[in-house]
């Protein structure tokens, strides 16, 4: 016979958790010493040890493993248990795999959004930074005619040109 402090050594499980299983009615000792409460295990127990680890590397709940170990040696039934753990774990796979595949897609989309802005900051640099001086200074101009009651109207006008025109017609169409 093994002590508690033997057996997890043998069997990788820890003796918090052979206390556990003892508690739970999943692997209870052959024997426990009434005056030093030492629980005794026999090495025939490690099979069923490892059949509780491998259950429960399936995925299977403690107290599922209670049950499948009862009719283990029920092959029918036994492999009724396996195929449907088989079935929940393929719709969390499936789940699993669209959720990542709908991660890879925003991760994607955020990089090229966010490589598309350091794009156009960078042609908008580039490219028109006299078109947009001249746009400013235009524009400035413009206001200081305008009294505020006319802003609407020349608001209104400049999206007007804008979506008719596109950005770049809109800034230098000179008639608003």
């Amino acid at each position: 016979m093994l002590k508690i402090g033997e057996f997890p050594k043998l069997s990788r499980v820890s003796v918090r958790m052979m206390r556990h299983y003892d508690d739970i009615g999943l692997l209870k000792p052959i024997e426990i010493d009434c005056f030093t409460g030492y629980r005794y295990y026999e090495v025939d127990q490690l099979l069923t040890v490892g059949r509780i680890t491998s259950l429960k590397d399936m995925g299977f709940k403690l107290a599922d493993i209670i049950k499948i170990l009862d009719i283990y040696d029920d092959r029918n039934t036994l492999e009724t248990y396996l195929e449907t753990r088989r079935e929940e774990v393929e719709v969390i796979y499936k789940e699993t795999a669209y959720q990542m595949m709908l991660l890879d897609t925003a991760i994607k989309r955020l990089r090229k959004e966010e490589e598309q802005m350091k794009n156009d900051q960078a042609f908008m640099k580039a490219e028109y930074p006299e078109k947009i001086q001249q746009s400013y200074q235009w524009i400035c101009r413009k206001l200081d005619d305008v009294q505020i009651s006319e802003l609407n109207l020349l608001t209104d006008r400049i999206y007007k040109a804008a979506y008719l025109y596109g950005f770049e017609d809109a800034l230098y169409f000179k008639d608003i």
